[in-house]
């Protein structure tokens, strides 16, 4: 039996502050050092277990899927955050951008498509996995470069497969 929820603390932030740092560093299952407390959205900063690392990402995407795993702690569920980060833009009127992963630890990268055309995947790799991936037009490359984000899949030596071949097959 779980015990009754007392109050929810909400701060909502349109503009990030350089001055402001009261982010709280939370726990794998977005719960802060503090008992009974629990983090989520742009305020928090968690560790990582599919990362290996501390993260924070500034995305309503994440901050939903923090708040729904955040949600499910309270309630008992103990189970660490793994949701492979999604977020996207859009450029203006001619394109959207998506994201998958974290790609500021790339060691190399892997362009699919054809960057002139509009329509293209980079695949980030680090230490022979893929740990990010962008997408413009291209959603079927972001779907499997989220799960082989997922899955840790060991892509070394297979860039060129990466680059050309069927990712559904990798």
């Amino acid at each position: 039996m779980c015990s009754p929820i007392d109050a929810i603390c909400a701060r909502y932030q349109s503009v990030r502050s350089s001055t402001w740092r009261t982010t709280p560093i939370t726990y794998s299952r977005l719960r802060t050092s503090a008992d009974g407390i629990w983090a989520a959205g742009d305020i928090c900063e968690y560790d990582s277990e599919l990362h290996g690392r501390p993260v924070r990402i500034e995305h309503f995407e994440v901050a939903k899927a923090q708040g729904q795993a955040a949600a499910a702690a309270m309630m008992g569920e103990r189970h660490p955050f793994r949701e492979v980060p999604y977020f996207w833009t859009d450029l203006a009127d001619w394109a959207t951008a998506e994201w998958v992963g974290l790609s500021e630890d790339a060691e190399h990268e892997v362009v699919r498509g054809s960057l002139g055309d509009g329509e293209f995947s980079v695949l980030h790799l680090a230490g022979g996995r893929v740990v990010g991936a962008l997408s413009v037009g291209r959603g079927d490359d972001l779907a499997h470069a989220r799960r082989l984000i997922a899955e840790g899949t060991d892509v070394a030596g297979r860039e060129e497969e990466l680059a050309r071949g069927d990712l559904e097959a990798v």
